[in-house]
């Protein structure tokens, strides 16, 4: 699930990814904000190159949100015209499905 939202902000279909996002993601983040930072986030970035999954995280409790079933993921990336970054995606689960509720990208 994670990769295939990763492969929406990828292609830059940024309001995509926001409308399969969790209810608690766009509760978090109006919809042009998201579009907004992720564009400013990805901007010149370039198409992914390699993403290794480096961890994997199950939680109950994060900083700032419900208690609930929260999946964090941690890859090792690389795109065309940047050096190396680790994106973070958390999962949370939402209607018998894991769904987007963050993405951090350092």
């Amino acid at each position: 699930m994670a990769r295939d939202w990763l492969a929406l902000i990828d292609r830059g279909e940024y309001t995509r990814s926001w409308q399969q996002a969790s209810k608690l993601f766009q509760r978090e983040i109006a919809r042009p904000a998201w579009v907004e930072a992720v564009e400013a986030a990805r901007h010149g970035s370039g198409a992914p190159t390699e993403r290794a999954l480096i961890s994997v995280a199950r939680t109950q409790k994060l900083p700032d949100v419900p208690e609930n079933d929260y999946v964090v993921l941690v890859y090792a990336s690389r795109f065309d015209n940047h050096r190396a970054v680790q994106e973070t995606v958390t999962l949370v689960r939402e209607d018998e499905a894991l769904k987007a509720a963050g993405y951090f990208l350092r």
